[in-house]
Parts: C-alpha cells; sequence; structure tokens
C-alpha cells in the first residue's frame, strides 16, 4: 500500500469567478476573512502537502493547482458539484495512470527476476 496525497483546491481566492462573476476573493466568506485570507490560510496546508510529498517520495496531485477556480465544479466554496466529481477524477487519473503502471512494471519485473532465481 502507498499514499498518494491531493492538495485542497477551493473556489475562493483567484479573483472572479468565470460563471457567476463574484470575486470570492475580497468579500468575506467566513467569520475569519476574505476568501483571499482564506485561501493563503488554505494554501499554507497545501504547500505543506506538496514539500512532505516530496521529502517522503509520494505522489502528490496538485489539485488545487489543477482544479479552475469556477463555480460549475463547486456546490459551495470548498465541496465539489457532479461535474466537479467528474473533473477531479480525471484530474487524479492522469496522475494516478501512469504512477499504477510503473508500479505494475516493477512489480512484474520483480516477480520475473525472483523467478528466474
Amino acid at each position: 500500500m502507498e499514499p498518494v496525497f491531493v492538495t485542497q483546491p477551493a473556489l475562493y481566492g483567484g479573483g472572479p469567478d468565470p460563471t457567476t462573476g463574484i470575486d470570492f476573493s475580497n468579500r468575506r466568506i467566513n467569520e475569519y476573512g476574505s476568501g483571499e485570507h482564506e485561501w493563503r490560510f488554505l494554501d499554507l496546508y497545501n504547500r505543506a502537502t506538496r514539500q512532505v510529498g516530496a521529502e517522503q517520495h509520494v505522489l502528490v496531485v496538485d489539485l488545487a493547482a489543477e482544479l479552475p477556480k469556477d463555480s460549475q465544479y463547486f456546490y459551495d466554496l470548498v465541496h465539489f458539484s457532479k461535474l466537479g466529481a467528474v473533473k477531479v477524477a480525471a484530474i487524479v487519473g492522469q496522475h494516478l495512470e501512469p504512477w499504477l503502471a510503473d508500479r505494475v512494471v516493477r512489480k512484474n519485473r520483480a516477480a520475473s527476476k525472483q523467478l528466474q532465481e
């Protein structure tokens, strides 16, 4: 078993939403602050996720960077709509497919080597 890390995307913090035109970055989204403030806070976790992944040689899918900040993909500020779930699956799949294929090849080579010994 091997872990795979995925960063957390959010609708807020990236300027105007292309679907609605609402700019969540300068709106208060919770009791703590604006969308931009909350994005900077969430991005600290995402940076740590990327850093630990790199240090520990764990696959990191940077979903926060790859999923567009567009309300068509979210039903609220952080949860995915049905269309968002499809988009997330496509992004994650693009990273997992070659990663898994590499592991299958390595496993088959190891098994073949054991049989030859």
